[in-house]
């Protein structure tokens, strides 16, 4: 069975590069067998692939062509049967709120999380994440 892959980025003055295998598993590698210029996104076939310092070894196709696959995009991996994000807690002021809290004083409510809510408390360039339970509404 052949294993082919996609060229991801490839640097001739060290002799390196990755292949992203179509089955979605990414190799480094320095191996190249009858291939004169390597480019991002050539298509290629994988004739062994490791982790660790072995690395893949990429080669030509044996007929000879030379294609390109598509513009390859970033791999996102996400644990199987999970949401895209959190639901928000119902018990989470809306964002805008302006709360108070006994440590970092007043700020306002920028978003939610199930558990959590970030605030930007004033004077500070960053959010915090607290709980809920830990900050009062304020009544302005």
């Amino acid at each position: 069975m052949q294993i082919e892959g996609t060229v991801i980025w490839y640097k001739p003055e060290v002799g390196r590069g990755v292949v992203r295998l179509d089955s979605g598993k990414q190799y480094m590698f320095s191996k190249v067998q009858g291939l004169e210029e390597i480019e991002p996104l050539l298509r290629v076939r994988v004739l062994h692939a490791e982790k660790g310092p072995a690395g893949a070894v990429v080669a030509a196709f044996e007929d000879g062509r030379k294609e390109f696959g598509a513009p390859l995009r970033p791999l996102i991996r996400r644990q199987p049967g999970a949401a895209s994000s959190a639901p928000r807690n119902p018990d989470a002021p809306p964002d805008g709120t302006i709360v108070t809290h006994p440590n970092y004083g007043r700020g306002t409510v920028v978003g939610a999380t199930a558990k959590m809510i970030r605030v930007r408390f004033d004077g500070e360039q960053k959010d915090r994440t607290i709980r809920p339970s830990g900050v009062e509404i304020s009544a302005e």
